[in-house]
């Protein structure tokens, strides 16, 4: 009998080589005695130090003997030592002889597993002591099978072992050969040893030990070897060796009672590796559903529940560890988790909202899968009692203070939605929730609230049109037919409605398929032809449909309460907000909420944006809302689109739809059935669906130009015939039609083509009415100058005719309405003129790239033909020809500009001879007073041509402005600023002294020229035209603006602008808050929201420490509390890192003053709060220590200031008594004189006026300007005392009252504080002449700048104040 083999405890092979003593036990025994005693692999020789030398032959015939014999054989000492040694050095193998090691154990220790099952301790027939031998031999080849494969396994896994170093440079010594053996590949043999070593535990190992377990030995090696195969991650990503590990954990575990040794390396396995939580889910997933036996789920759950929150604070990982852990036990086994969540609740009040987040999506699946409504094992109301109560949990929950989980509470309640898991009584309870959450401060809440929504809306059970007033009218028919029922005691019997309610057709609809007591019928208008009567049934039954109907209507109006909180969020900064309210407003079209296509259209302007993801979801939306795969249906959407936009969005379907032609995704039969609409070939066309349709296909020539290369007559024939005078924008279509054709096209017109003088007609002659021809006028004069081969030429005759008509007097004078025309017409050819300069010089500078560009293509043909290029154009470069030619083109192009307006040297045209009138009239308030309609176009004549000519400009430039401001009619007012803007981009050095001029623009009275100020400067400060400077203070109030569109525009502004690299808002945020601060018209509410909404552009950890330094800098530069209050609140919006922490701690010098203020602590204490949340659990007790010293200070700061103003109050009433004593010597003084003189002159009441004492003393402050302009008073009291009597003033009294004013000092000088208190409580206790209160606000404004009198200047003062000076006397 071979000895025993015992697995060793440090699980090595080095204590195999040791020597056992006494003992029995299978150990290595054979030695070989080396000559050179190194590890070396030398071709296909193995050498062993303490083995000696194993050949190739002797490794195939040690497999070769594994094979053939019987697979107890291992335990042979001589196959155990070879086999020893080729395991030891085993990375050292070449990978032949390892594929072959490895086949041989596995295949013999398969057959060893299934041998164990076929013994029979009671066969009859065997052996006593050969059975017992039998036994021992599979014993021993059971633990030598598994400890050599584990070995294996350990050295294969190790990164790099000892005798891999030593093969590889073994290798670099060696020749090369010239057949390479294959590369070895760990990865397919790790398979098959993890799936021979992990069914050990399969076979009944009670046949082979006689007991229900293994030895302990054998049992722990086994544990060991799983718990490794647990930790790798790479073993894990393979499913079958996953299925295979967590199958043998959980017979080791269950089978063998082996459950208390495992928990504590299955939970420190928890803890330490990422990959651990979905393996160890499956593992006891398989003890529960394998064997029965949840013991192992619930012993995990008790200590996940035991282990404190400093655990899961001090190492992230573990909270998430956990947290996918309990998720995949929930969704595995959840009967088993809802019978311990007890154990978990707790850490709901824990601080790591990992773990909160953990048990929040617990409660969902719980909610479904644990307490669902196919739980027959449950009673009905336990299992309903259970389910609110999670509910009622997570309806808590969304008040989390972590965003995290709020916004985990929201994906929670879209996971119960999906899974039909909300009765109609709960559903409108988290509509609500989810709108409420729309406000929240974090983006990732909103996010989630807004999915929340869009999965409410898709599964909601009310129906697929959700209109408030289908609902409203539905809902009133019921409840007038249960009033009747109820008042008439109906019974269970059916009954009918009234005649009223046969407009409505019913639509049963199911509310909820679980819970029949919610199913409700709706009922949808139906046209006249199919009016039904409607059925109801019991009193009972038209109750529940009551309630049904008001949890809809409910339902609806919440959702239609969030479209303009959705508006609001286009303008957010984040681009998470934009993308998920365009997702949402989408399912809102689609379910008719109401408000939902307007808010669609304010979408389209995002298709502007500079963010792709946000371009690519409006382009999203828009495609699902109106393009449809009919072309009828797509053609009708886009024309009640059209029909319904307003003039500003028009731009931004066009940029759509160019998209949407060049990517061919519009059908293709939707031009033709705009071409139908448009000629009036379809049923039912009205004139505004007809130009709807012109302005589409407009929009479509821009991508595709040939769309009127054919229909140039259908455009000519309804643009400009009957049609046009009862549709006013179509003239002005067809106008810009003829401005899309293409070049072929353009040239077929030659200068006598009918459409020509059709286009002059409209201008000049008076065919339109005034509210069509001036939209109409524009765009005619621009096609003309488009199409016409000489534009210039053409509308130089037609202006002169059209003067003629103008100057035409009647008997009421000249006709106003047509120099109106002649004006506007006149200022838009102007402009339209330098817009075809510019495009002429522009055609020539391009035909001369063009031929510079085929000139050097000839040069370098010839080059590579070896021919030189000419010598004429190497002179022509080296003279400079060609800059002279830029040179000479850029003065006629100056000069042609020039002259549109201010003419040549010799004569002005026709357009500077007009341009004075122009100037007067503008000038002349009675003309424009009397004529309205004159008095819009000559503003608007006049701004055009001072975008003309600078000349012009300059000399007129103040009278725009005037007009600008003065102006009552907002148009005017709107058209100005809107030109300036054109004259900032033309002449920007003209414009910038005028700067602040156009911000005022910002608070005209109108919404209408306050949006355009907005919309100009927006467009002049980030086109880098027109500097920020101070005044972007003024774009900041617009944020808060009482009108939400320029709200949002405003704030659009400022989110464009914070993208800039150079950091803008950072740097102008100082003086926003300076000027915000101190302005007296603007509330506190609002400040805070602007100051709250530009602190958020500032992200850079960088940054918030500088716009701390800087903020906190600005507590010393001034003593308002209200600027200390404005500074401390925008520090409390800063996120704080623990760095910009300290950065604010070691400032402390500079607010410690400002801690006096109740508001000032409060920010700061908020701003500890947010730091303790952020900051790691070392640095928390400096934030603790950091609250309780500006507590400190307040307290201190109060102590001094209620000091202060005692010593105040104690000065007040001295220098009052002082001065009442001082009066009444005075009136003494003065009656005595008139006793004796009989009478006062009023020559001496000249001389010498007597000023009453309240009126001059200056009281309530102990500074020594104060006792200065006391002694002064007192000074001239006394002198005229002595003048009059020969008294004099007392001098110990003067010394008494100097001493009273030392020991005030003294006292002001204890509590560290100034003797002076606020001007508002030195005005109470008594009145002051204007004087007094000029003296005061300077001293005051000096205190602020110099930091304060010093003691010894307080001193001092009070000496001087005391005593009556030689120059006072004089």
């Amino acid at each position: 009998m071979a000895p025993c083999f015992v697995i060793p405890q440090s699980g090595g092979l080095e204590e195999l080589e040791k020597d056992c003593g006494e003992e029995d036990f299978l150990v290595v025994q054979r030695d070989f005695s080396t000559a050179d005693g190194e590890e070396l692999a030398k071709g296909e020789i193995l050498v062993c130090p303490s083995l000696g030398y194993l050949d190739h032959g002797c490794l195939v015939e040690v497999a070769f003997q594994l094979g053939d014999n019987e697979v107890t054989c291992i335990e042979e000492q001589a196959i155990f030592d070879q086999l020893f040694a080729i395991v030891k050095n085993f990375p050292s193998l070449q990978p032949s002889t390892k594929r072959l090691i490895i086949e041989s154990l596995c295949s013999n220790f398969t057959l060893l597993i299934a041998s164990i099952a076929s013994l029979k301790r009671e066969d009859a027939e065997s052996d006593p002591a050969f059975l017992c031998q039998q036994i021992h031999s599979q014993q021993n080849a059971l633990k030598l099978y598994s400890f050599f494969l584990q070995q294996i396994y350990t050295l294969e896994e190790a990164p790099c072992s000892d005798s891999q170093k030593t093969k590889a440079s073994t290798k670099s010594k060696q020749p090369r050969k010239k057949n390479p053996t294959l590369s070895w590949k760990w990865e397919d043999f790790r398979a098959r040893i993890v799936s021979s070593v992990t069914r050990v535990l399969e076979a009944d190992l009670q046949l082979l030990y006689g007991m229900a377990r293994p030895e302990n030995g054998l049992l722990n090696f086994l544990a060991k070897f799983g718990l490794k195969l647990l930790e790798n991650p790479t073993v894990m990503k393979d499913k079958e060796a996953k299925d295979e590990v967590c199958k043998f954990l959980a017979t080791c575990a269950v089978k063998y009672d082996y459950h208390e040794q495992l928990l504590p390396s299955l939970i420190d396995l928890l803890h330490k590796c990422e990959h651990v939580p979905i393996p160890l889910a499956d593992l006891v997933t398989v003890s529960d559903k394998s064997y029965g036996d949840n013991t192992l789920a619930v012993g995990i759950l008790r200590e996940v529940g035991m282990t404190g929150q400093a655990e899961y604070n001090r190492l992230p990982t573990v909270a998430d560890n956990v947290k996918l852990f309990l998720v995949e036990l929930a969704d595995r086994l959840p009967k088993v988790l809802a019978a311990n969540l007890s154990v978990l609740m707790p850490h709901f009040g824990g601080e790591s909202y990992k773990i909160r987040n953990a048990l929040v999506t617990v409660l969902g699946r719980l909610v479904v899968k644990a307490f669902g409504d196919n739980d027959s094992n449950l009673s009905e109301d336990i299992r309903l009692r259970n389910k609110q109560a999670m509910l009622d949990v997570l309806i808590e929950r969304t008040r989390d203070t972590n965003a995290f989980t709020r916004a985990c509470v929201l994906q929670t309640w879209g996971y119960l939605c999906e899974q039909n898991s909300l009765s109609i009584s709960l559903w409108n309870q988290v509509v609500d929730i989810a709108a409420g959450r729309l406000h929240d401060k974090a983006v990732l809440v909103r996010k989630n609230a807004l999915q929340l929504l869009t999965t409410l809306l898709e599964y909601n059970p009310f129906g697929p049109m959700l209109k408030t007033g289908r609902f409203e009218a539905t809902l009133e028919i019921y409840k007038l037919q249960l009033e009747k029922m109820t008042q008439g005691n109906g019974t269970s019997g059916e009954t009918e409605t009234e005649t009223e309610t046969a407009r409505f057709k019913p639509q049963e609809e199911a509310v909820n398929d679980n819970e029949t007591q919610d199913s409700a019928i709706f009922e949808s208008q139906g046209p006249p032809e199919t009016q039904k009567r409607c059925d109801i049934g019991s009193l009972e039954q038209t109750r529940a449909l009551v309630a049904s109907l008001e949890s809809a209507l409910h339902f609806s109006r919440t959702m239609a309460s969030t479209i303009p909180v959705i508006s609001q969020l286009f303008s957010s900064s984040a681009i998470f907000d934009v993308q998920q309210s365009i997702q949402f407003l989408t399912k809102c079209h689609k379910f008719s909420i109401d408000g939902a296509e307007e808010c669609m259209r304010k979408m389209l302007p995002l298709v502007f944006s500079q963010e792709r993801s946000i371009y690519e979801a409006v382009e999203g939306a828009f495609v699902v809302t109106y393009i449809k795969k009919s072309p009828q249906e797509t053609a009708s959407n886009l024309l009640q689109l059209v029909l319904e936009a307003p003039v500003g969005h028009l731009t931004s379907i066009e940029a759509l739809l160019i998209s949407l032609v060049k990517k061919r995704e519009i059908p293709a039969g939707t031009e033709p059935a705009l071409w139908d609409i448009f000629t009036f070939n379809s049923v039912g066309v009205t004139p505004e669906q007809c130009r709807c349709a012109l302005s589409l296909l407009c929009m479509i020539a821009k991508a595709s130009p040939k769309v009127f290369s054919s229909r140039i007559q259908n455009v000519v024939d309804i643009g400009f015939g009957r049609w046009a005078k009862q549709e006013s924008l179509l003239a002005r279509f067809a106008c810009l039609a003829l401005q899309r054709l293409t070049i072929e096209d353009k040239q077929q017109l030659q200068p006598g083509h009918k459409v020509f003088s059709i286009l002059a007609s409209l201008i000049s002659d008076q065919l339109l009415p005034d509210e069509i021809w001036y939209s109409a006028a524009e765009q005619a004069i621009s096609a003309i100058y488009v199409i016409h081969p000489v534009p210039e030429a053409f509308m130089s005759a037609l202006m002169l005719k059209f003067l003629d008509a103008a100057l035409q007097k009647t008997d009421e004078g000249l006709d106003s309405s047509i120099l109106s025309r002649f004006l506007f017409a006149t200022g838009h050819v102007a402009l339209k003129h330098l817009v075809y300069i510019e495009t002429c010089v522009r055609a020539i500078r391009k035909q001369k790239c063009d031929r510079e560009r085929e000139a050097a293509a000839v040069d370098a043909n010839a080059a590579e033909d070896g021919v030189s290029s000419s010598k004429d154009e190497g002179i022509n470069a080296e003279l400079g020809v060609a800059a002279a030619e830029d040179v000479k083109l850029d003065y006629l192009l100056e000069k042609a500009e020039r002259e549109i307006v201010s003419g040549s040297e010799t004569r002005k045209l026709l357009i500077g001879s007009i341009s004075p009138l122009v100037s007067k009239l503008c000038k002349n308030s009675t003309v424009l007073q009397k004529f309205p309609q004159l008095r819009s176009s000559v503003v608007l004549c006049l701004c055009k041509l001072m975008a003309v000519d600078s000349n012009y400009c300059d000399a007129n430039l103040q009278l725009l402005f005037t007009l600008a401001q003065n102006s009552p009619e907002d148009a005017i007012r709107s058209n100005c600023i809107i030109s300036l803007g054109d004259i900032a981009f033309r002449f920007p050095n003209l414009l910038e002294p005028w700067t602040e001029n156009i911000y005022a623009r910002l608070h005209d009275r109108s919404d209408y020229v306050r949006k355009n100020a907005v919309l100009v400067i927006s467009h002049l400060v980030l086109n880098d035209m027109m500097k920020v400077k101070g005044h972007i203070s003024e774009m900041a109030i617009r944020t808060q603006d009482e009108n939400s569109r320029i709200s949002e525009l405003a704030k659009l502004f400022f989110s464009e602008l914070s993208k800039r690299g150079t950091s803008p808002i950072y740097n102008f945020l100082p003086d926003i808050l300076s000027r915000l601060s101190s302005s007296t018209n603007i509330s506190g509410d609002t400040f805070r929201n602007i100051m709250q909404f530009l602190l958020d552009f500032i992200k850079k950890d960088r940054q918030i420490e500088g716009l701390i330094e800087k903020l906190c800098n600005r507590f010393v530069g001034t003593s308002d509390r209200a600027q200390w209050q404005a500074i401390a609140y925008c520090l409390s919006q800063l996120t704080f890192t623990d760095k910009a922490m300290k950065r604010l701690i070691d400032l402390f010098k500079q607010f410690a003053n400002a801690l006096v203020d109740e508001q000032v602590l409060d920010s700061f204490k908020t701003i500890c709060s947010k730091a303790k949340k952020l900051a790691k659990q070392d640095y928390r007790q400096l934030l603790e220590e950091f609250e309780l010293k500006i507590t400190a200070c307040h307290e201190q700061k109060r102590e001094e200031e209620v000091a202060a103003m005692e010593a105040q109050h104690v000065a007040d009433n001295g220098i009052r008594c002082e001065s009442n004593g001082a009066s009444k010597n005075d009136e003494e003084q003065a009656s005595s004189t008139v006793s004796s003189n009989g009478s006062t002159s009023g020559e001496d009441e000249e001389v010498c006026p007597r000023t009453p004492v309240a009126s001059s003393v200056k009281p309530g402050s102990v500074d020594g300007d104060d006792y200065s302009s006391g002694s002064e008073h007192r000074s001239h009291v006394s002198t005229n005392s002595r003048e009059s009597s020969g008294g004099s003033m007392n001098g110990d009294d003067s010394s008494t009252k100097c001493k009273h004013r030392s020991r005030v000092s003294t006292r002001s000088k204890v509590t560290g504080r100034k003797g002076s208190i606020d001007s508002n409580a030195m005005l109470e206790n008594s009145e002051r002449s204007p004087a007094s209160i000029d003296s005061y606000a300077k001293r005051e404004n000096s205190e602020s700048l110099d930091g304060g009198h010093t003691d010894e200047e307080e001193e001092s003062t009070c000496t001087d104040g005391g005593t009556v000076s030689d120059s006072e006397e004089e």
